[in-house]
This record gives structure tokens, C-alpha cells and sequence, in this order.
């Protein structure tokens, strides 16, 4: 039996949109009405909200969402073989008490001797009163946790490089859905989650190399020091690369190149010079100065 769980250990602060900028469509409107008779009936879903049935209807609607849009960027089928499960918990206590985890949301896999998935679930739970609406809900988590969730389904039970796997969460974590994904793409270098931590990494003379980042294997070399500074420079690093990469047509076919390779169990950088790496690097350093930090 294998168990992995990925969590996100602080809600990091920025200014982001809530799920009441969707602003549902009529037909939007139609779907959830069914959805929450569905959450009434306790006719089977795929989320799981210990709120109420408007909120899992919600819910329910906003993953759809999510999965809908990174399909758009990367089409693929599900090699997990389960459905995804999503679980809200009414309060922090219960989300600990099932995860033992401090953390603000949770996505866990496992799969037995035989290699089937018996787990494929995120986790999360509402902080604070207001978050029983889903509008006022945090819903970065899900998109961070749901992108997780979203990659394990197209990687089934290969190993996905942390940087690859955290760049691409951290990347959709300030993905606004009510917004088409073009517009995400050309927007999304517009914030970043701990602009104080992402300034102070790019901004210093020794970064770590594309190389280096992408070589890293676990998760306990990912977070060595338990959400310390190296782990927050890991996370700030790869925004920035992500940021880069997927802000233009070429940049976004390196990263399924990179995709292809890790989906093939193989470096995702074997089949690029090192002249090509380096040239990468130059710009990803001009791409954050010029686009994220506003120098010319």
C-alpha cells in the first residue's frame, strides 16, 4: 500500500478573488438548483460538505469548473481509475482530527498492493463563520489542492517531480474562474501568493537553478525545514518559473515536454541542451523583473 498526501501549511496572504465573482450563469443557476435537490436527496456526489446542501451544490460546480479549464491547457484522461473526492469539514478540529495535519487543506492519495486507488480525496474545512457561504469560502485551496488532485489523475501512480507538481498548484492557485482561460493566462503574473517572499527570493543574486529544483525527489527535501525559508523559497521559485512558462505558447510546450518526459519516468530536462536551459534561465529572470516586479 502506498499513501502520499500533499498540503498546503498556510494560507498565504494576497489579494484574490472570491467564488462570488463567478457570477453563476442562468443555466448555472438551473445545474445548482439540481445539484442541491441531488445534496437534499443525498443522492451520490463527488463533494462531500458538512455545511449545507447550497454550499456542497456550489462546491460541486466550482471543481467542475476548475477540472473543465485545465483540460482546456492540458487534455488528458483520468489513470487513477476512481473519481475525485473533495471534503469540506465544518471545523478546523475535524479536518485535523481526520488528517492530523495543521495545514489548511489536504490532498491525499493512496493505492494498494494490487494497484488500485482507494484514496483520491482533498481536504480542507471552513475557517471562520462567513466561509459557510461558498462565496466567501477560501477558494485558493481548492485550486491549489484540486490542481494536485487534477495531476495525480493524468500521472496515475508515477512520481511527479515536487517542483513540477507545487509549480503548476501554485500557478492555478490565483486562477480566477469566472474568468475565461485566456485571460487567466495573459492575467495571472498580475499577482503573486507572498509578495514579500517572492520580491526578496528573485530579487537576491543565488537562485537555484531550473536544474536543481526540478532534481528534487521528495517531499521532505521539498519542505526541509518545516515551512522555513528554504521551503518558502522553493514555492517562490517555481511561481516565478510557472508564471514564465505558462504566460506564452512556447513557454507552455516546454511544459509539456517537461510533462511528457516525467509522464515517461525520464528528467524532464534530458532532451534539452544546456545552452537551452541556460537561455531559460536568463529569461525566466528578465520575464519576473520586467512582468511580476515592474523594473525595466
Amino acid at each position: 500500500m502506498r499513501t502520499v498526501a500533499i498540503a498546503l501549511a498556510l494560507v498565504l496572504a494576497c489579494g484574490v478573488a472570491r467564488a462570488d465573482e463567478i457570477g453563476w450563469s442562468r443555466e448555472q443557476k438551473k445545474e445548482l438548483a439540481k445539484r442541491e435537490k441531488a445534496a437534499r436527496t443525498k443522492t451520490a456526489l463527488d463533494v462531500y460538505a458538512q455545511v449545507d446542501p447550497v454550499f456542497a451544490a456550489e462546491l460541486s460546480m466550482f471543481m467542475d469548473l476548475l477540472y473543465e479549464q485545465f483540460q482546456q491547457l492540458f487534455p488528458g484522461t483520468n489513470l487513477v481509475g476512481k473519481r475525485p473526492e473533495v471534503y469540506v469539514f465544518a471545523a478546523e478540529q475535524d479536518f485535523k482530527t481526520k488528517l492530523n495535519s495543521g495545514g489548511r487543506g489536504f490532498y491525499r492519495y493512496r493505492f494498494e498492493a494490487d494497484g488500485k486507488f482507494s484514496e483520491h480525496a482533498l481536504y480542507t474545512f471552513v475557517e471562520k463563520p462567513e466561509e459557510k457561504s461558498f462565496a466567501r469560502f477560501y477558494h485558493p485551496i481548492l485550486m491549489h489542492e484540486g490542481t494536485h488532485q487534477v495531476l495525480r489523475e493524468r500521472f496515475g501512480k508515477t512520481e511527479i517531480p515536487p517542483a513540477f507538481n507545487k509549480g503548476l498548484a501554485t500557478f492555478f492557485q490565483l486562477w480566477k474562474l469566472g474568468r475565461p482561460a485566456g485571460e487567466n493566462v495573459e492575467g495571472r503574473a498580475d499577482a503573486v501568493i507572498n509578495r514579500e517572499e517572492f520580491v526578496a527570493y528573485w530579487e537576491r543574486g543565488q537562485r537555484k537553478s531550473i536544474r536543481d529544483l526540478l532534481s528534487i525527489k521528495t517531499l521532505a527535501e521539498w519542505d526541509p525545514d518545516s515551512w522555513g525559508p528554504r521551503t518558502k523559497a522553493h514555492y517562490a521559485a517555481v511561481e516565478g518559473w510557472f508564471l514564465f512558462l505558462m504566460s506564452s505558447s512556447s513557454g507552455r510546450k516546454t511544459v509539456k515536454a517537461w510533462w511528457d518526459e516525467i509522464a515517461a519516468g525520464r528528467d524532464p530536462l534530458g532532451k534539452m541542451k544546456d545552452s537551452e536551459v541556460a537561455k531559460l534561465e536568463a529569461q525566466v529572470g528578465e520575464f519576473v523583473a520586467r512582468r511580476v516586479l515592474g523594473k525595466r
